[in-house]
């Protein structure tokens, strides 16, 4: 079993559903994806691929669907893996190892007994006859899962020691910086209130200078 971290820590995204699978794969979803695309530029479905819609004919398929796979491929437009392909990978995924064994069925002693008893011969018996045994492999599981390298918390706490050790810093420090910005602050603002009208005043005898009164002398 393996436990993919979401992004930006992982590459996975839980928002994903498929239309055509009850579990999110990797597999299933770039199925899905090129089923779309070869529906809508051939108007079918192969029959490996799942959809809804009519299946393509074996020339449609020569001709239509089969360039299309390969355009698809050359293009990457299916891709998997990462978080902003279009199939990234699962944040659960679940996979049994498969072992195939087989040997000679059955034995001499008992294609003796079942030749006995369904009355054939052991030719018969030896042709028509299979034993499967179909079991897990191992009685155990094995979890593979990604942790985030440093959360949000171990960050604020190594940024505070950090400071702590080599600034001399602490919470208390940091509120007295605010507290000296947000007085700066208050204060410019109060002394641009003050000189608000000045300055308005000269802007206007700027713009609109008073204007000299002319006085004639009659001799």
């Amino acid at each position: 079993m393996t436990i993919n971290q979401e992004y930006p820590w992982g590459e996975c995204n839980p928002n994903i559903q498929l239309e055509h699978h009850d579990t999110y794969t990797t597999y299933g979803c770039l199925q899905e994806c090129k089923s779309k695309h070869i529906k809508e530029h051939c108007g079918c479905i192969p029959f490996l691929l799942p959809g809804n819609g009519p299946e393509c004919e074996p020339e449609k398929y020569y001709n239509c669907a089969y360039p299309i796979l390969h355009y698809i491929e050359k293009r990457g437009l299916c891709k998997a893996g990462a978080h902003s392909f279009n199939c990234p990978v699962p944040c659960e995924e679940i996979k049994y190892s498969t072992v195939v064994s087989y040997s000679t069925f059955p034995s001499l002693r008992g294609l003796k007994f079942l030749s006995e008893k369904f009355q054939k011969s052991k030719q018969y018996i030896r042709e028509n006859f299979v034993y499967i045994d179909i079991a897990y492999k191992d009685l155990n599981y094995e979890m593979t899962q990604q942790q985030k390298a440093l959360p949000v918390t171990e960050l604020i706490g190594d940024i505070g020691g950090q400071l702590g050790l080599f600034c001399g810093g602490s919470v208390i420090t940091i509120i007295e910086i605010l507290e000296y910005l947000i007085i700066k602050f208050y204060w410019i603002c109060i002394v641009w209130l003050i000189k608000l009208p000045k300055l308005s005043n000269l802007i206007n005898e700027v713009q609109h200078p008073p204007v000299k009164e002319k006085t004639a002398v009659i001799s």
